[in-house]
């Protein structure tokens, strides 16, 4: 396993919005043990916590040895989350940041450079994750630096934000209808909307710190 394998667990933890109550009551390990866990302070992990963790986070065995071997963690649409405990619907999620704007990749291609919140929304599709704007065409609403939370899963209509790849590029604008064709525009460029490799919808905006 990483070095920093309890973080890891910690992290897994968040991106299926479960409290450590949440997890202790699933796992049946304490809520304190859990924190120690996820504070590094074990070098190795007893093969019963083990489980007991897999288990309570919805994986199986081998799923979470490859994710504390690899340090590298699939997309939330593909972490699992049990039934036996309803989460909090006050807890928000915690979404992976990535460098590379890409849906359906497989799973642990990228590391994520950070996370930010999303309020839990029983709407919200599976196919969730976030991204690092480098420019200004949509300044003010969205700034260079900013992060973009997009749901590949939401209806898209016109008027919306949305984000796409054209090009293997990245393109945030508003989604117009001109002569009965959608198109993206933005204070620099406009596309087709057909031209679009993947298109999102932003749901939410979270500006630099």
């Amino acid at each position: 396993m990483v070095k920093n394998w309890g973080s890891i667990v910690k992290k897994l933890r968040e991106l299926t919005g479960m409290s450590r109550r949440e997890l202790s009551l699933k796992t049946g390990l304490a809520e304190n043990h859990i924190g120690r866990i996820e504070n590094n302070n074990y070098k190795t992990m007893q093969q019963g916590t083990f489980s007991k963790l897999a288990k309570g986070l919805g994986m199986t065995i081998s799923q979470l040895e490859q994710i504390l071997s690899s340090g590298k963690i699939p997309p939330v649409s593909e972490l699992g989350r049990s039934s036996s405990v309803k989460a909090d619907k006050d807890t928000p999620i915690a979404i992976p940041v990535y460098p590379e704007f890409r849906f359906y990749a497989p799973s642990g291609i990228e590391t994520p450079i950070d996370y930010v919140y999303l309020q839990r929304n029983s709407e919200a599709g599976k196919n969730i994750a976030a991204f690092i704007i480098e420019s200004d065409c949509m300044a003010p609403l969205i700034n260079d630096g900013d992060y973009i939370v997009v749901d590949a899963d939401a209806d898209i209509n016109s008027g919306d934000t949305v984000a796409c790849k054209i090009n293997d590029e990245l393109y945030v604008g508003k989604l117009r209808k001109f002569d009965g064709e959608f198109w993206l525009e933005n204070k620099d460029k406009r596309f087709r909307m057909v031209d679009c490799q993947t298109i999102a919808k932003v749901i939410q905006i979270t500006r630099k710190t």
